[in-house]
């Protein structure tokens, strides 16, 4: 049976949103639905427009006949009917599915979403919502459904929902699964305390009486009568009773014990090893007669999926799996098997090894970063280019599709396909082709730009990967034609604007890549021999300044120092120092140093032009930055703010300064929940409002000035139009959502 494959998109994430490109025609008119987002509007922001239906893989449960799979997705609930893999499956609207779970008797379909947990008859009717989170586990009898809920973990009444009894305060925050003993006196749960950066997590399994939870209610896991079984400093992913209820098996996946399948027996003793080879694996799973049990196999076991006679150990089947598998699913004869990932899902025949299902999704949305124009693929692999302000489709783009690259104004893209065919430039307005450009498109390392205003595209990739040069291409988009063709030593930068290289006398060569020409040569640069081929550099947006330093040295920072090309002279920045990013648009250079030779550390930001200094804040220990972020519009800059972990790129707090003329002030502070972090901040094209991203699934909409909260919003990123009209929101569902202020 051929692989069947259903039409699934995602957002690519990642866009930067501090753009100032000039607006399209198409967006100057789609613009006039909606005003600009303001500080006074930005609580009435609604969605407007969705584009894809998100990933699926993940969590799945055969029902006890066998004859339906569910299977977890981000925005949906898929049930597929196993006598025929091809029929469309049934679409339960979700949000991100974190479990699912069949009862005993198959008469109840539990899963568990952002919304909360589902509880859903045979048929796939909602019976009710109750709150709560995965996992899920129905009781032997099905009388019981066993969830997780906010810090600990519940029973549920599996006919209507309502809460039975709860554990308050579970040792460790993270309940990573649960399961009912085979006579359903007995609750098993693994759980697991987050380490810190520097730390690995430890895992505790913990085993709970039934009968006293629902006789007690509400109860405190201090001095309640359960039994810790195990409690070690390694990563479990899963626990589960053996089929006989003698042995609890479970998953370890890394830290302090070697990876692999482990048993550990309910009357006394340590775990043993029963299996290995589950490194960043997996899923586990029995047969209802307890005769076979599968499981994955991670990366450094060659992927896949094992399934096991457990009488004698041998191995009955194995499937590769190219992917990092999140589950595997045996059904309850033990006669099929099914793996998920992140992406899809794949089922088999156990004893013929036949493959009966192959379902994918395609990760593949594109738009313009104007966010007037989409590319939205099919499940055969072709694609279209859509209006994203009406969903319109503006061009069939034809098949074999892999990527689209919008220019930064939003007028033109280039289309990558299979095979080596060329790459394709298209009017992005239109919706016309307007030429091909030669490039070794299937080159593994082959980068591609586009100009701002799309009339130029460049390449670069190295013919010879053991020469170490680089060829640098400039295209002609209208006609597809080179424009100049560079072959440089190092690549240090490639913009729209500018072609730097590092040259094997340490020196930086400055091209014009409009053009191809040489601009200018630096004096050699401050760099020991031993590190000229992997210094850190950032080129300032106007190709004006590199600033440049060695490797870091364990436990301090390095100096600091910039090529000035236009004064032809060298500026040392700092001695002892981090250097972070420049500001967008300005030629201000974010870093942050220690001070002097104590451990007190301090923020500033290096205004170039002026050839000074400003500290922003001096702390009294090393303080550890997340995402600095830059409004050009206002001058105000926020900087995540890690103090408890010491977590880099983990700000448990936001500060928001503003850099006017020689002055710097801070205007406020932003904290967040111990429990999270700030991942990034977005500016609307005024700089009046911001969006902070907070965790993986919070955007806090606020007024720059004061940090007030305006709305708050699930989401993985965003970014503004520059118009500032609408919001695009990239979700954990993978899915781009269009957010304005509509009438």
């Amino acid at each position: 049976m051929m692989p069947r494959r259903i039409y699934l998109v995602c957002a690519l994430l990642g866009l930067s949103a501090a753009l100032t490109a000039s607006v399209t025609l198409a967006a100057q008119e789609s613009s006039t639905l909606y005003p600009p987002i303001t500080p006074e509007n930005a609580a009435q922001i609604a969605q407007v427009a969705a584009y894809g239906e998100g990933w699926i893989g993940g969590p799945m449960a055969w029902s006890p006949d066998g004859s339906t799979l569910a299977v977890a997705g981000s925005a949906a609930l898929w049930i597929y009917d196993t006598s025929d893999w091809d029929a469309p499956p049934v679409s339960i609207p979700a949000s991100v599915v974190a479990d699912v779970n069949y009862s005993p008797d198959g008469s109840r379909l539990a899963f568990a979403d952002d919304a909360g947990i589902h509880l859903l008859d045979a048929d796939g009717n909602a019976i009710t919502v109750v709150e709560g989170r995965a996992p899920l586990d129905f009781s032997p009898d099905g009388s019981l459904l066993a969830a997780g809920e906010s810090r600990g973990i519940q029973l549920l009444d599996a006919a209507s929902g309502e809460w039975v009894a709860g554990v308050i305060g579970q040792v460790a925050p993270q309940t990573g699964s649960l399961d009912f003993s085979p006579d359903g006196l007995t609750l098993l749960v693994s759980s697991v305390s987050p380490g810190s950066c520097m730390d690995f997590p430890a895992s505790i399994i913990d085993l709970w009486p039934v009968d006293e939870m629902i006789a007690r209610g509400a109860l405190s896991h201090v001095g309640a009568e359960r039994v810790v079984l195990y409690n070690e400093d390694t990563s479990v992913r899963g626990a589960l009773f053996t089929p006989e209820g003698d042995e609890v098996v479970f998953e370890i996946t890394g830290g302090d014990a070697e990876p692999g399948v482990y048993l550990l027996p309910l009357a006394g003793g340590s775990g043993r090893l029963a299996q290995e080879g589950t490194i960043f694996g997996g899923g586990l799973s029995f047969s209802r007669d307890g005769s076979r049990f599968a499981y994955a196999l991670g990366q450094s076991y060659g992927r896949g999926v094992r399934v096991l006679d457990r009488a004698g150990g041998e191995i009955i089947a194995e499937f590769p799996v190219s992917a990092w598998i999140e589950a595997v699913a045996l059904d309850a004869e033990g006669a099929r098997v099914a793996a998920a990932w992140e992406t899809g899902f794949s089922a088999w025949e156990v004893e013929s090894g036949s493959a009966l299902a192959e379902i994918s999704t395609r990760v593949t949305f594109f738009s313009a970063i104007d966010g007037t124009r989409g590319v939205i693929v099919h499940d055969d692999g072709s694609a279209a280019l859509i209006d994203l302000s009406d969903g319109r489709e503006i061009a069939d783009l034809g098949e074999g599709f892999v990527s689209a690259r919008f220019s930064r104004d939003g007028s033109r893209m280039i289309v990558t396909r299979l095979g080596d065919a060329p790459l394709e430039v298209w009017d992005a307005v239109s919706g016309q082709p307007i030429s091909t450009i030669d490039a070794d498109a299937v080159a593994p390392d082959l980068y591609l730009l586009l100009s701002d205003d799309g009339v130029r595209a460049l390449t670069s990739h190295q013919p010879d990967a053991l020469a170490g040069a680089t060829e640098v291409i400039v295209w002609d988009t209208a006609s597809g034609a080179v424009l100049t063709r560079l072959t440089v030593d190092a690549l240090v930068a490639l913009t729209g604007l500018h072609i730097v290289e590092r040259t094997d006398h340490g020196t930086l060569r400055h091209y014009d890549s409009r053009t191809g020409e040489f601009v200018d040569e630096s004096a050699p640069l401050n760099v020991h021999p031993d590190f000229l081929d992997n210094f850190l550099s950032l080129i300032s947006a106007d190709g004006r300044y590199v600033a440049y330093q060695e490797p870091r040295e364990a436990g301090r920072g390095r100096p600091i120092d910039v090529w000035d090309f236009e004064a032809r002279q060298e500026i040392r920045v700092a001695d002892d120092a981090l250097m972070r990013s420049f500001a967008a648009g300005e030629n201000l250079l974010f870093y942050e140093g220690y001070v002097g030779s104590s451990e007190a550390s301090r923020l500033a930001v290096y205004d170039l032009e002026a050839g000074e200094a400003r500290i922003l804040r001096t702390y009294d220990t090393w303080q550890y930055t997340g995402p600095i972020d830059y409004s050009p519009a206002n001058g105000v800059v926020t900087v995540g703010i890690e103090s408890e972990t010491g977590c880099p790129g983990q700000g448990t707090r936001t500060e928001v300064w503003r850099i006017d003329g020689e002055t710097t002030e801070l205007l406020t502070t932003i904290d967040t929940d111990e429990d999270t972090y700030t991942r990034g901040v977005t500016f609307s094209p005024d700089g009046a409002v911001m969006v902070v991203q907070q965790g993986e699934d919070r955007l806090v909409i606020m007024e720059t000035l004061s940090g007030q909260a305006l709305a708050t919003l699930g989401g993985y990123s965003a970014r503004f139009t520059p118009d500032g009209t609408r919001l695009l929101i990239d979700g954990r569902d993978r899915r781009t959502q269009v957010w304005a202020v509509a009438d």
